[in-house]
């Protein structure tokens, strides 16, 4: 083909400038719907990892976060939560309990009941209490003591602590508590046995009083001529209560067995807790608080060195030695004194005066002032937290039958102690902020301490009161001896130190104290 020819077909071949534009603008098109796809599916991908990581998060990682670890055990926070609630539950129903009883301010029970109702409605955003985790940390710590106590838990017991629980009567036989002084029980025994006949005889007089009285206004009303009234309706007789059966261990069970299960209803609603929750998060670590106090208990002495002491608590060590020297120097009765000058207000109505207790109730340097004292001396001021004290012995034995009440410190400071070492050797890490330390009571007065005399009221007279502060969460007063009255006074009286479960109770059971009695 001529060379003229093939240009002249190619030139034909080539599109006009019009079929340019429009093959131009399609390309185009193409090319931007193809970004517009890219795009949204890029887009979407996008939009699905966040909702599935959202769900993932909400429904899988929060609740499996680690809010505490003790030694090889983590504690998450769905179980957190669980326990949390359960908590909350009980107090409500302790503050309807109230209410119904007319006890405590009504108003302060509707705010602390919605306060307890909205945490646990919106559980999730509400702060990690410490409180609760402190408590669950505990459980687990006593959890892994109990084989170095010699105890192990097995499923059938916690079981039948669960069946326990909900049952109208005991289904077990109670651990015997160690009788601490037989001639005491024996007392205490024929004390009862003498009320309950009193109570009896009270009973069966005032029933025959009744119905004497009931006779006598009969023949009186027969005898009376009364005008004549439309006849009323008689009342039909109505038959005397028969006391109830005890149920039988089978009839108990049954029952306990349908309460068990219109409670795991309840919570698994409430708290989205199942019984296998409940048995494994408050029954167990429950179990294990009560084996751990029997085992410890048995190891409890209930007789030792004891001294009988006075003592008053003083603001400066000027104050102090101007005391002691009224005492020595001047010859003044400590017990006159201390109810003039002490500042602790619970034993200043008894002259100081602290009843006998044992080594290991009072803080160190005011056990170890007493009990190096011989008869009838009085000490250097001695320093505490609390103070400054002049304290007198007046009678020191070697070996004395320990007091219920005593013992009772001794064992719960015994479990104290064994809880506080558990606590130092774990391996524990929160991962919430810890409350701040509570600070130091006020000076108490051990358990066998003479109870406070009430006096008739005077013109008032505004004095310094004890040593400020209401003593570490969860540590109850001191008992009163029996037979000593009722302890009054406006400064706290320390006790043996105890731990105060979480439980299921309920207990519920705060955080271990000290265990000492901080004069």
């Amino acid at each position: 083909m001529p060379r003229n020819a093939r240009r002249d077909s190619i030139v034909a071949a080539q599109p006009t400038g019009e079929a340019r534009r429009r093959r131009s603008r399609r390309e185009r098109e193409a090319r931007q719907r193809k970004v517009l796809v890219i795009s949204m599916s890029a887009l979407g991908i996008i939009l699905l990892f966040i909702v599935g990581f959202s769900t993932l998060r909400y429904y899988y990682l929060i609740p499996n976060q680690t809010v505490a670890s003790v030694n090889s055990h983590t504690i998450i926070r769905r179980d957190y939560w669980k326990v949390r609630r359960d908590t909350l539950l009980t107090r409500l129903q302790q503050y309807s309990f109230q209410a119904q009883l007319g006890q405590g301010n009504t108003q302060q029970l509707q705010i602390a009941a919605q306060a307890a109702r909205d945490e646990v409605t919106n559980i999730r955003n509400a702060p990690v209490n410490p409180e609760t985790l402190n408590t669950m940390v505990q459980d687990q710590v006593v959890l892994d003591g109990l084989p170095g106590l010699g105890v192990t838990l097995t499923d059938a017991e916690v079981d039948d602590t669960l069946a326990e629980r909900f049952s109208p009567v005991r289904l077990s036989s109670p651990t015997p508590a160690p009788t601490l002084n037989p001639t005491r029980q024996a007392t205490a025994d024929a004390a009862t046995a003498q009320v309950t006949q009193t109570s009896v005889a009270i009973a069966s007089g005032a029933t025959a009083t009744t119905q004497a009285g009931a006779t006598q206004t009969a023949t009186a009303s027969a005898l009376t001529p009364t005008p004549n009234t439309p006849p009323t309706a008689t009342a039909p007789p109505t038959e005397t209560p028969v006391p109830s059966q005890t149920p039988t261990n089978q009839e108990a069970r049954a029952t306990s067995t349908a309460s068990l299960g219109d409670f795991a209803k309840e919570r698994q609603k409430d708290a989205d807790m199942s019984i296998a929750d409940y048995k494994r998060l408050i029954i167990r670590p429950a179990l294990g608080r009560q084996r751990a106090r029997e085992a410890l208990e048995a190891q409890t002495p209930t007789h030792g060195e004891e001294v009988h002491a006075l003592h008053m608590l003083l603001p400066t060590e000027e104050s102090a030695r101007s005391a002691r020297s009224r005492v020595v120097e001047q010859g003044q009765d400590f017990q006159v004194v201390a109810g003039e000058l002490s500042t602790d207000t619970t034993t200043k109505p008894n002259g100081g005066d602290l009843g006998f207790f044992p080594r290991g109730i009072m803080v160190k340097p005011f056990e170890d002032a007493a009990f190096a004292l011989p008869i009838n001396g009085v000490s250097q001021p001695v320093q505490t937290e609390f103070g400054w004290h002049i304290i007198k012995v007046t009678e020191h034995v070697a070996d004395r039958e320990f007091d219920d009440t005593v013992y009772r410190q001794l064992r719960d400071k015994r479990f104290a102690d064994w809880l506080a070492a558990e606590t130092a050797k774990a391996k524990v890490k929160e991962s919430v902020p810890t409350p701040f330390p509570s600070p130091p009571a006020g000076f108490q007065a051990p358990a066998g301490a003479p109870a406070t005399p009430t006096y008739t009221p005077g013109p008032t007279v505004v004095e310094p009161s004890g040593t400020p502060g209401t003593g570490p969460a969860g540590t109850p007063p001191a008992p009163t001896p029996a037979g000593s009255g009722t302890t009054t006074g406006t400064t706290a009286t320390p006790t043996a130190g105890t731990a105060t479960p979480g439980s299921g109770s309920t207990a519920p059971s705060g955080s271990a104290a000290s265990g000492t009695t901080k004069p």
